[in-house]
């Protein structure tokens, strides 16, 4: 008697093992899955440097902060004003001598010839381009052509060897 209940025990524990064997087979397959999925390289196109872009300030933010900081009393506030605002000291002191200097009003004038310096460059990379996507056309309809002719002489050849 004592060896029926060993050998149901046995059955047990086996029937018990075979029930959790595909669940973890099926877990190791997942995981090996994800694996793969993460090991993929990405699809989307990334920026070559991560870095943040420059902030840039109109003149009438640079003329209002200046004047909120000079209408400060003592440290304190102007300190309270450059973490609302985001700022260090030491572009305070560079507006500071923009405006001193007169060359404030230049940044201005600066950050169009910027822009057109960008703009004309854009253009230039876009003819290029351009002529690069012609000569690819040119290329492929030439392809199809050399395609036709090649396929129109093998194609009567084929025919007449099978007909003979």
């Amino acid at each position: 008697m004592s060896n029926n209940n060993i050998t149901s025990r046995a059955v047990l524990t086996e029937a018990a093992l075979q029930s959790v064997e595909p669940t973890s087979a099926v877990r190791k397959e997942e995981q090996a899955e994800t694996e793969i999925l993460n090991n993929l390289p990405d699809p989307q196109v990334k920026l070559l440097k991560n870095h943040k872009l420059r902030r840039s300030f109109s003149q009438s933010y640079k003329k209002r902060i200046l004047a909120a900081y000079d209408a400060c009393s003592d440290a304190t506030q102007r300190g309270k004003l450059l973490r609302r605002e985001g700022l260090y000291h030491s572009r305070i002191s560079a507006w500071k001598k923009q405006q001193a200097s007169g060359s404030f009003d230049v940044g201005k004038a600066q950050s169009c010839k910027n822009s057109n310096l960008r703009s004309d460059r854009l253009i230039r990379e876009n003819m290029q381009l351009k002529k690069k996507l012609a000569q690819a056309e040119a290329i492929i309809a030439l392809q199809k052509k050399v395609s036709e002719l090649l396929g129109e002489h093998i194609l009567p050849q084929e025919m007449n060897g099978r007909s003979s």
